[in-house]
């Protein structure tokens, strides 16, 4: 009964996290003006090419990786039958656009320069703009604010196989909770975070003996956005590295391993989605043995998740992830611990 009820939480969990929520107004506008194109101020304009509301364009807020940027969104219309658009920022084509167009450009400055492009069969047209963002420095401020820390709790359940010499094989079903919190050096792509799990056994395990998993990491890594011919900005690469704790609580100490302390390697890739989500992977390599060597792969736990996250705003994060961990090593010379685990969770940024 206490595994039925703790799983049928963990799915009513899951189905909330599907559910929509209202989106919230944004707090920031910004303003599209034209960069005149000769020094009398005059220039010739697209033909077909209206904006709505150019004076009052929406700034939203999006997170990616942790570190909040404001996106302006422009909305107008293209109506010329035969010919295309295209915005070198947003490197994105409308195809015989004659009707209503939406673009999202990430904003870097306080004033950000756009060229729009009206290509047709035999010749082409250009018009250039300045996206006016006022707040800028009241972004930076306010939005950065919420980044600095981002703590998020999670549940989920945790399905694990244990193999040790001289104990008989099992399986064990358990809930795992996990506090987790990265910090942000202001703007920058550094970072610094961690996070601790813990769980209680639900069902399975060996008779006459609870057994419960603690786990802490910590790490340091820097963000970059891959370059064009790999996906650009939409994609970010993650490196870091730190260090894992590793501890088994067993009744009476009857077997399993204690204080296991190794650096880790944490290679992380995400993708953005748009409209505050995205996808993430991440891989953890940690060398477990007592001999230091730069590549152990006989004595090792690696570890492979995927998660997707959509920011709720003010930087709050539903998440839902799906991680598999195995770990191998040898407790002595003739004594040998594996494990495999499956673990699906979802957590809320605070």
């Amino acid at each position: 009964m206490r595994a039925q009820a703790s799983l049928t939480m963990f799915f009513l969990m899951l189905a909330c996290a599907a559910a929509p929520v209202r989106a919230e107004q944004s707090p920031y506008l910004a303003s599209l003006r034209e960069v005149p194109r000769d020094l009398d101020g005059e220039g010739a304009a697209i033909n077909g090419l209206s904006f709505d509301r150019p004076d009052r364009l929406e700034v939203r807020t999006e997170w990616a990786e942790g570190i909040p940027r404001p996106v302006a969104v422009i909305r107008g219309k293209f109506k010329r039958p035969g010919w295309n658009l295209a915005l070198s920022e947003a490197q994105f084509i409308a195809g015989e656009s004659e009707g209503e167009f939406r673009f999202e450009i990430p904003l870097r400055a306080r004033e950000q320069s756009l060229e729009f492009l009206a290509i047709g069969a035999h010749s082409a047209e250009s018009q250039a703009f300045i996206v006016d963002f006022d707040a800028w420095e009241r972004f930076r401020e306010k939005e950065l604010g919420r980044a600095l820390a981002r703590p998020r709790v999670a549940l989920g359940a945790t399905w694990l196989r244990y193999r040790e010499d001289g104990l008989a094989d099992f399986r064990l079903l358990s809930a795992t909770v996990k506090v987790a919190a990265t910090h942000r050096f202001g703007d920058s792509r550094w970072n610094a975070g961690g996070n601790l799990y813990l769980s209680q056994p639900l069902s399975g395990g060996p008779a006459d003996h609870a057994v419960r998993f603690l786990g802490i990491n910590l790490r340091g890594g820097y963000a970059m956005p891959l370059p064009e011919a790999l996906g650009g900005a939409s994609w970010s690469l993650s490196l870091s590295g730190g260090l894992y704790f590793a501890h088994m609580f067993v009744t009476g100490n009857a077997f399993g391993y204690s204080h296991l302390l190794y650096p880790q390697l944490y290679p992380s890739l995400r993708k953005n989605l748009g409209a505050g989500s995205s996808v993430g992977f991440h891989m953890k390599y940690v060398p477990v043995s007592k001999e230091p060597r730069l590549i152990e792969l006989q004595e090792r736990e690696l570890a492979a998740g995927l998660e997707w996250e959509s920011v709720r705003g003010a930087g709050k994060a539903l998440s839902v992830s799906l991680d598999f961990a195995s770990l191998r090593f040898r407790a002595s010379a003739a004594h040998s611990v594996s494990s495999e685990s499956l673990t699906c969770s979802v957590g809320w940024g605070l």
